[in-house]
């Protein structure tokens, strides 16, 4: 295989097809890259492809490229599904389809142009490529509540051996404070890169699977453990100190300890495991490529593979076809709104508006277009705010649905508004998010040319059948909210929704109308 590196031909349609993946993937990519400095969780993601290189790199003098017909037929398939998965992805500004592309293009790559021997050796590198995508994103919803309810059980039964202690879900009552185990302290930010790094040392040092998995085992519990101990210790620290030690450089300390030696003990459980006698002396890198052995007489480097070339010019060829495709013919044109958004009317029934920015717009909703702001006064002079975002143009930057926005939709129930003009009954969501530090009761839709949608992963599906049949996935987002009071019982919080809704049905028509195509 590195024979192509003496081989000048073929060393500059590597560098070709090197540029265009990193064309067709820049993108995507960047968008990773914000995912790894926003969200704690995947903040290893910036050292996963260095660590998937230099396994590749270990293995390079090992492997030899030797085409056969079905695994060029299946790596074609593949690249070709990659590149559909990425046109769906880019025109429809769906991320949950150019992610799979990014990471099985790889391997489709490495069968396509070097066979299945090359693509079995370096299973591990290739895999281990997927730590660096938030694959488990959609289901911590699901995940957090029971990481946080492990947390805080094993820290009230540490924190019970010192004060007498009251248990409740996530929740810890000492004698002199409480504590809640929140999302930031279950432990999921450490759970992910503690499994990479785990998974990764055994790989490097490790004799069978088996010790393999005992590792990573090891490490998920340790991980466990040591979350149970911080919260021990804010425990201790509040009940000694006041709840200020809850916060602050304290609980950044407790953070970065518990980091620390978590890291440690990982590498410590390793150690021990690998010192346990084994029938092999060989790490399981070096087993996995043994067989992968050169035709007699030949060394890695000495030979060319006119062959190889071949495919990689073939290669080259189309994925330049698809790209010009993609970017001069498959994307959706910006369509702009008909009128300003300043027209939407100030007065709505009882409902009187004025300007007033109350949403940090960029946070939830970056690369939106044109924006509107209100604060309507009603009835009792209760307070309503309206949000209004138009995307001329959806794209990886620029989404209508995304996990920046992800807040207004958690434990959402849909509701039914009547809308003013008597026309047919829209279904749109209801939640309860907090907003900066303040508690809304929020009303949230997406306004598409055709339609109007509550769930948010039939307006990412919408978005992509308009771009595909109209050429197009502009829309908008509609957030109406009013304060949330915890004083408010369950009738008061009754009428407050149905102000909502009433206000909603209101101003619906008005902002449909502007979003229609003309």
């Amino acid at each position: 295989m590195f024979s192509l590196v003496t081989d000048k031909k073929t060393l500059g349609l590597f560098i070709a097809l090197s540029f265009l993946l990193a064309f067709l993937y820049a993108d995507t990519v960047r968008w990773l890259i914000g995912i790894w400095i926003h969200d704690k969780p995947y903040s290893h993601g910036f050292f996963v492809p260095f660590i998937s290189l230099y396994l590749f790199w270990i293995q390079r003098r090992q492997l030899q490229c030797q085409p056969a017909k079905w695994g060029t037929v299946i790596g074609g398939l593949i690249i070709g599904l990659c590149c559909l998965f990425l046109l769906l992805g880019r025109t429809g500004a769906i991320m949950q389809l150019e992610l799979p592309s990014l990471f099985f293009i790889f391997p489709g790559i490495v069968l396509f142009l070097c066979g299945w021997r090359v693509l079995v050796a370096l299973w591990f590198p290739l895999f281990f490529l997927q730590f660096m995508i938030p694959w488990i994103d959609p289901f911590l919803k699901y995940i957090y509540p029971v990481a946080r309810r492990w947390a805080a059980g094993l820290g009230a039964w540490l924190l019970s051996f010192k004060y007498p202690v009251f248990h409740d879900a996530t929740f810890i009552y000492l004698p002199d404070i409480s504590l809640s185990v929140v999302d930031g302290c279950s432990g999921i930010n450490f759970f992910i890169s503690v499994t990479a790094v785990g998974l990764l040392l055994a790989y490097l040092t490790q004799k069978s699977w088996f010790r393999v998995a005992v590792v990573v085992v090891s490490s998920a519990v340790l991980t466990v453990l040591i979350n149970g101990v911080r919260v021990a210790l804010a425990g201790i620290m509040g009940q000694k100190y006041g709840a200020d030690m809850l916060h602050g450089p304290g609980h950044i300390f407790r953070g970065w300890f518990v980091a620390q030696v978590g890291w440690i003990g990982i590498f410590f459980i390793n150690w021990l495991i690998a010192k346990i006698p084994h029938e092999s002396s060989v790490p399981l890198y070096k087993k996995g490529i043994k067989w992968l052995s050169m035709k007699p007489g030949t060394t890695p480097g000495n030979e060319k593979n006119p062959d190889l070339r071949r495919r990689l010019l073939v290669l080259v060829i189309l994925l330049s076809a698809f790209a010009g495709y993609l970017y001069t013919f498959a994307m959706p044109r910006p369509v702009h709104l008909a009128s300003s958004l300043d027209t939407i009317p100030s007065t709505v029934g009882p409902w009187k508006g004025q300007q007033q920015v109350w949403l940090a717009s960029s946070r939830y909703f970056p690369g939106v277009g044109p924006e509107l702001f209100r604060r309507y006064t009603g009835p009792e002079k209760r307070a309503v705010y309206l949000y209004i975002g138009y995307f001329p143009f959806q794209s990886v930057h620029s989404r209508l649905v995304s996990y920046h926005s992800r807040i207004f939709f958690e434990n959402r129930e849909e509701v039914i508004l009547a809308r003013s003009d008597k026309r047919q009954e829209l279904k749109i969501s209801y939640s309860s998010p907090v907003v900066g530090r303040q508690r809304y009761d929020v009303l949230t839709w997406f306004v598409y040319p055709d339609t109007v949608i509550a769930d948010p992963v039939k307006a990412k599906l919408t978005g992509l059948v308009d771009a595909f049949l109209h050429h197009r996935n502009n829309g908008a987002v509609v957030l109406i909210a009013t304060p949330a009071t915890a004083q408010e019982g369950e009738t008061a919080g009754h009428t407050v929704l149905k102000d909502l809704e009433s206000f909603a049905g209101g101003i619906a028509p008005f902002i449909s109308e502007l979003v229609r195509d003309q």
